[in-house]
């Protein structure tokens, strides 16, 4: 993906850089979050299937976990220009591209 400024954190200065690089660990730390959550819902789908097992409380888990980490790439998608990628393209990607623009 393209980002308006160029490489991350040009024309920033200190500041800027610093939380772009807090963005970005937040937005590495999201995704392990949905790796993670990936995982326990395998185990807890397949201990539920072959063993009448299951992981206790997957899908408040779940439910919480995945508001986290979708919550922590905004700041940095925002950072680097890709705002109106993360809003609008689920609705626009369905348009022409010739109507996109309008």
């Amino acid at each position: 993906m393209q980002e308006s400024q160029g490489a991350a954190g040009a024309g920033y200065g200190a500041a800027g850089r610093a939380l772009i690089a807090i963005a970005r660990g937040f937005a590495v730390a999201g995704g392990f979050v949905f790796v993670a959550l990936v995982a326990m819902e395998i185990v807890s789908i397949v201990g539920r299937k072959l063993f009448a097992w299951s992981v206790p409380g997957d899908v408040e888990l779940l439910q919480m976990c995945a508001a986290f980490a979708s919550a922590a790439f905004f700041a940095y998608c925002h950072l680097v220009g890709l705002t109106f990628r993360t809003s609008a393209d689920a609705f626009l990607g369905n348009f022409p591209i010739a109507r996109r623009s309008q």
